[in-house]
């Protein structure tokens, strides 16, 4: 590759790298203060503009109607609570008779006031739990079925081939990672080769971390107390109570720290992967076991 090559596919990495900084940024609940600043002064603007044609109740009625649109545009309480606030103040100087003044005359129209923020407030903040609920309920769902379609298909396996080529894919489906597979070649004793389906290759000192893994049955590489700076993969074992199958490799998108709960759906899928391998395990050395005693009974009875 010439560097007329490589000059276009840095300069599309950095605009990538900048896009994403721009979308964290964009996406952060700090900046979401300021949206929340900027929708209410906008709508005064506006309102302002036509505060001629509409009276001054129907303009505390717009202002509640907009911040209770905030929760479902993923608006927290804070930033919620601020443009209660502002769309007070601003319907009470601008729009409250007299304006422009900070005074309230009228019984009726303190009256409203209060009742108006106390309104904005609660029914941001109800609506922002009922949203966090609804995102909570959502992620079960999700994690449910992807479970389920990992059992549906590991149960459906016949060989240890299948159980890592559905392992793999179920994966790739829930967590979009890339893939690595390496089982036990003997007891205590991971093998060089990965699983053909892999889709990570690795060298002598990535093994080394891996094989720490499964000597250890604990996470080793990238995001985990065993050698993070060191390695770009994250190890996590495949065990049961009774023996040692292998490890798992997982670079995820971006190669980013996960959040909890992924974490634990992560583990969870291992746990379930790491039974099918067994279960394969156990069918194979039944194979063995019932090809050794024919054998024996072959032998014998020649010898007879």
């Amino acid at each position: 590759m010439d560097l007329s090559e490589i000059s276009p596919l840095n300069e599309i990495i950095h605009h990538r790298k900048l896009a994403k900084i721009i979308w964290r940024i964009l996406s952060s609940e700090k900046i979401k203060y300021f949206y929340s600043v900027l929708t209410i002064s906008i709508l005064g603007l506006i309102l302002l503009q036509v505060r001629m044609y509409i009276n001054y109740h129907a303009v505390a009625l717009v202002f509640l109607f907009v911040i209770s649109l905030l929760p479902l545009l993923n608006f927290r309480p804070g930033p919620i609570f601020l443009a209660a606030i502002i769309g007070a103040f601003f319907w009470q100087y601008f729009f409250l008779p007299p304006t422009p003044n900070f005074g309230i005359e009228k019984t009726e129209d303190l009256m409203m006031y209060i009742m108006y923020f106390v309104i904005a407030a609660v029914s941001g903040l109800l609506i922002t739990r009922i949203r966090k609920q609804q995102l909570t309920i959502n992620q079960k769902e999700k994690k449910t079925t992807a479970l389920y379609n990992l059992t549906r298909d590991l149960s459906a396996a016949k060989s240890l081939d299948d159980v890592t080529e559905c392992s793999i894919k179920q994966l790739k489906e829930t967590f979009h990672p890339d893939v690595l597979f390496i089982y036990a070649e003997r007891e205590n004793h991971l093998s060089k080769s990965k699983h053909a389906k892999s889709t990570i290759s690795i060298d002598d000192a990535e093994w080394d971390i891996a094989h720490l893994a499964f000597l250890s049955s604990q996470r080793a590489g990238r995001f985990t107390d065993n050698f993070p700076t060191i390695s770009k993969v994250t190890y996590l074992p495949l065990f049961t109570k009774e023996r040692k199958l292998g490890v798992v490799g997982l670079i995820f998108p971006g190669n980013e720290l996960l959040d909890k709960e992924i974490n634990s759906l992560v583990d969870t899928f291992i746990s379930q992967i790491g039974v099918a391998v067994e279960r394969e395990y156990l069918k194979e050395q039944a194979k063995q076991n019932l090809l050794i005693a024919d054998s024996e009974k072959l032998y014998k009875t020649l010898f007879d």
